[in-house]
């Protein structure tokens, strides 16, 4: 088995697979589209793209913002919990009759 093998290419028509003879176009074997090999540049390039972004151009948040975030989501998270909590037992409470007081 050879240790280096070609990369492969898929085609950009029929997402056939097929291996890179090093050639800068190739022709699909099984639809018969032109298929253009990808640079370095473009590669890298594309790559960069598909990294996952922040979205609508944000700038890059602060040490502070960051953590003041962390400690919104905590609190939000602990007052759920406690309203959730009071809730169910509120409602096991009035199935099971706990409106006895010991």
């Amino acid at each position: 088995m050879d240790p280096n093998p070609p990369p492969t290419l898929a085609c950009h028509n029929c997402k056939t697979v097929t291996t890179d003879n090093g050639q800068t176009v190739w022709v699909c074997e099984t639809c018969g589209e032109e298929n253009h090999v990808p640079t370095e540049e473009e590669k890298q390039a594309q790559a960069e793209s598909a990294a996952p972004s922040r979205g609508r151009g944000a700038a890059p948040k602060s040490q502070a913002e960051v953590i003041i975030g962390a400690v919104a989501k905590s609190a939000a998270h602990a007052i759920g919990s406690q309203i959730g909590r009071q809730i169910i037992r509120g409602v096991l409470g009035s199935i099971f009759g706990g409106s006895r007081k010991r």
